[in-house]
């Protein structure tokens, strides 16, 4: 009886797009990188035919997150808008950290202040409560670039920050990244 019931008159249940996504992130987690890229393509397409703007920005911020297809070829950064997630700007300071992408460190430093200011205007914007996570990832983050330019004492406070206002044992995971950076120190 289940398979008997009518929903609606399209052929599309609208949301597809979001199938897609979730398909593209599943990839990812896993590391396949080629079903990955093929399923993003068409979650693209299908997200530009709805129209639906967000999905598409998510679909744009995931595809920047795969590796380029052309050995030698830098990753992509993303550029500020108003959809994007503050999440994936901090997501581009790792690519301006690795040394073969030739970044300076401050560079990672301006996409951090943009992170933060993102940050303030997506939760006006969305008008949804203060994420922990999110907001003690940007501390977490700015303690690695200081660890990495060798200002131990910015970094530490950094680290302690972050230790100081989120819990222990729950699922934040910038907490135990705190400690696994003060333990390889």
């Amino acid at each position: 009886r289940f398979f008997e019931q009518h929903f609606h008159e399209n052929n599309d249940s609208g949301v597809r797009q979001h199938a897609l996504l979730n398909l593209v992130r599943m990839h990812y987690l896993r590391n396949e990188v080629t079903a990955a890229r093929k399923f993003l393509m068409e979650a693209i397409t299908v997200a530009r035919t709805c129209g639906d703007k967000i999905i598409l920005q998510h679909c744009i911020s995931m595809l920047h997150r795969l590796p380029p297809t052309v050995p030698g070829r830098k990753p992509t950064l993303n550029a500020l808008q108003s959809d994007l997630h503050p999440l994936e700007v901090l997501f581009d300071v790792k690519k301006l950290m690795d040394t073969q992408n030739d970044q300076p460190l401050s560079a990672a430093f301006v996409k951090i202040d943009q992170a933060i200011g993102l940050y303030d205007h997506w939760l006006d914007g969305q008008g949804k409560p203060l994420i922990d996570e999110e907001h003690w990832a940007q501390h977490a983050v700015q303690s690695v670039v200081w660890n990495t330019i060798g200002c131990n004492k910015l970094a530490s406070i950094e680290e302690s920050i972050v230790l100081a206002f989120t819990q222990s044992g729950t699922e934040d995971h910038n907490r135990i990244t705190m400690f696994l950076n003060r333990a390889y120190r």
